[in-house]
């Protein structure tokens, strides 16, 4: 008898093995964006190496996008038919192999096609890692744990180029790739070791854990945690402004599809994927070709939007889960409110060097402060088994956004020699977003209604 209750007493202290699969998906996702982004530091010397013009060298970048734009949905169902770990286990080793192998590439054709297979292998770790947190998350904590998953991918970007710049130095092009493929491969076998798909399967996470990441993860089932209502005068505030209605837990793809929810919630993402990417790609350019910036500095201005994005992301997930108590759509309401304003303090502010580092950091921190509140919002509206699939498509969506951006904001150079119908461009693109989150119903002190249609 002693001994049971010694057994319950440690089993009502929760584990937190959670928080330790979350590490290793935000890790898998880090190392996904660097094998990514790193070509853009060896992109001056595979242009003169395989003399390249500026088209040729950005088609070798951008051509990893058709390959995740073509395998993220098919990711999407294999994921939702065979579970999150073993399909991104497949997508671990096949990025890590496909980084290696442009090391071993002999001309610019090879890398433009082992650029696709990257981008096909990557395809399936946003949404097997946001598949993950669903699974491994109660609804109060999915925003900050999605915050922190899509905060990997910005210090993707922080630390790929440094890094990839050393390597370059010291060595040759080739081993940037073999150098950054070395980390997936040990990953892949931590993450067969450690990761499982639920909870309950991980013999390190105790009961404890378990009962409370489901206290609350199907709102179909009442649960009192997720509909547990806080006052405070930020929500109070901001219901003001929400539509509150009772929203449908939507359990078949086709009935998903029909809602003007996920297409209002897709719109608002893929908009705003004209806007990140745009931003990405060209923000270099501008500094140099109109502001005059030294190209020493460019490095850490650069670096600096995606240091605002890494806190915007964290801060952002934090402030839907913990401050407007699982609200998600004041964040994706303020994104494209706030973006068009730094954008504004770009194009008429001053030349100095710290005043545009300070606002690039507030443009990377207002643009990715909503990007956790996309997830965790899918998250709440559509089922266990469909989630995977619905994720895979708005990723997909915002692939295609990435992809066209770069391509729009250069013709509008071309046609226009200004930057100033690029900056336009990206205001507009907020404000079509802004449009499509207004469509979108936001679940506050309900009970949703489950879909059995």
């Amino acid at each position: 008898m002693g001994d049971q209750i010694q057994t319950n007493a440690a089993a009502s202290k929760k584990t937190w093995c959670r928080w330790f699969v979350l590490l290793l998906v935000a890790l898998v996702y880090c190392l996904s964006f660097m094998d990514r982004v790193n070509i853009g530091v060896v992109l001056p010397v595979l242009r003169s190496e395989y003399s390249l013009t500026n088209a040729q060298a950005g088609q070798l970048a951008s051509m990893y996008f058709v390959g995740y734009i073509i395998a993220v949905v098919p990711a999407g169902f294999l994921i939702s038919k065979y579970g999150s770990r073993s399909i991104t286990l497949f997508g671990i080793i096949g990025f890590s192999l496909c980084t290696f192998l442009i090391g071993t590439a002999t001309s610019a054709n090879q890398i433009l096609w082992y650029r696709v297979g990257l981008g096909s292998a990557e395809a399936p770790i946003p949404p097997g890692g946001a598949t993950i947190i669903k699974s491994w998350f109660p609804n109060r904590e999915q925003a900050t744990a999605s915050g922190i998953f899509m905060g990997a991918s910005t210090l993707g970007m922080i630390l790929a180029p440094p890094v990839a710049v050393w390597i370059l130095v010291n060595y040759n092009w080739n081993y940037v790739f073999y150098f950054f493929a070395i980390p997936g491969f040990i990953i892949s076998v931590l993450w067969r070791l450690l990761i499982r798909n639920q909870p309950e399967q991980m013999i390190l996470c105790n009961l404890a854990e378990q009962q409370y990441i489901k206290s609350g993860q199907n709102a179909s089932e009442g649960s009192s945690d997720f509909f547990q209502e806080k006052d405070n005068v930020y929500i109070r505030f901001v219901d003001k402004f929400l539509s509150q209605k009772s929203i449908k837990l939507y359990e078949t793809l086709i009935d998903l599809l029909q809602s003007r929810d996920f297409w209002g919630l897709i719109g608002g993402f893929c908009f705003m994927g004209f806007v990140s990417v745009g931003i990405v790609m060209w923000i270099p350019a501008y500094l140099v070709d109109v502001k005059a910036m030294q190209l020493s500095d460019i490095g850490w201005l650069a670096a600096a939007q995606a240091i605002g994005g890494l806190v915007g992301c964290v801060v952002g997930g934090m402030v839907s889960d913990n401050v407007l108590n699982k609200r998600r759509k004041p964040n994706m309401l303020f994104t494209p409110i706030s973006v068009p304003v730094i954008l504004m303090l770009l194009i008429d502010g001053a030349d100095n060097t710290i005043v545009l580092g300070i606002e690039l950091i507030l443009l990377g921190f207002f643009l990715y402060i909503a990007w956790s509140c996309y997830f965790a919002y899918l998250m709440q509206i559509a089922g266990t088994k469909i989630y995977p699939i619905a994720s895979a498509i708005m990723i997909g969506f915002i692939s295609i956004s990435g992809f066209f951006s770069p391509i729009v904001c250069g013709y509008l150079l071309d046609v226009y020699k200004s930057y100033d119908n690029v900056f336009y461009f990206w205001m507009l693109s907020s404000f079509m977003s802004l449009l499509s989150i207004s469509m979108i119903t936001e679940m506050v002190g309900e009970k949703r209604e489950e879909n059995n249609a």
